[in-house]
C-alpha cells in the first residue's frame, strides 16, 4: 500500500543532465527493458540532436555515459547480426537500421561539440574529453564502412582505391 503512494512520488530522470543521472537511466532501462534499452537510448540521443546540441560539458559527459553503458548491447546486436545467418531479409534490413542508427545518433551528437565554441569551465571539460570524442568518432565511421562491406556496398578495392585518391601515399 505504501509502495503505491511512494511511485506517484518519482521525479522523472533527465538522462542528459549528467553522468550519474546517465548511468542510473541506462540501469533503470536495462532493468525494465534489458537489450531493448538500446533502443531507448538511441531515442533519447535522436531527440538530443533534433531539438538542438550539446550544450555543455555536463551533457556530453551523459551523452559519453549512455555510449559507454549501452556499448555492450550494441555489440550483441551486431554478433546476432553476423551470427544468424538464415535471417529474412526484413529482419537483416531492421537489425542493421538499428546497427547503422545506434552509430549514427551518436555521431551527428559528437560532432555537434566540435563546431561550437565554448568558453570558461566547459570549454577546458571539453577539451579533456575530445580525444576520447574523436576515438568514438573514428570507430562509427569505421564501423558504418564495416557494415557497408558486409552488406555488399563496398569491395576492399574500391575501399582502398577511394581511400588513396584520398590520402595519397608519399
Amino acid at each position: 500500500m505504501l509502495d503505491f503512494f511512494l511511485r506517484g512520488s518519482k521525479k522523472k530522470i533527465d538522462p542528459l543532465s549528467n553522468a550519474t543521472s546517465a548511468k542510473e537511466w541506462v540501469e533503470s532501462l536495462k532493468q525494465e527493458y534489458g537489450s531493448a534499452s538500446h533502443d531507448k537510448v538511441l531515442e533519447a540521443v535522436a531527440e538530443l540532436n533534433r531539438n538542438g546540441a550539446v550544450s555543455s560539458a555536463d551533457t556530453l559527459e551523459a551523452v559519453l555515459a549512455l555510449n559507454r553503458e549501452t556499448a555492450q548491447f550494441h555489440y550483441q546486436l551486431g554478433i546476432q547480426y553476423l551470427m544468424n545467418i538464415r535471417m529474412p531479409k526484413v529482419l537483416e534490413a531492421q537489425l542493421r537500421g538499428q546497427i547503422l542508427g545506434y552509430g549514427r545518433e551518436f555521431l551527428d551528437a559528437y560532432r555537434q561539440v566540435l563546431s561550437p565554441s565554448f568558453s570558461g569551465e566547459d570549454e577546458r571539460r571539453i577539451y579533456a574529453m575530445l580525444p576520447l570524442v574523436l576515438a568514438r568518432m573514428m570507430h562509427y565511421f569505421c564501423e558504418a564502412a564495416r557494415w557497408s562491406f558486409f552488406q555488399g556496398r563496398l569491395s576492399w578495392g574500391k575501399f582502398l582505391a577511394e581511400r588513396q585518391s584520398r590520402l595519397p601515399l608519399c
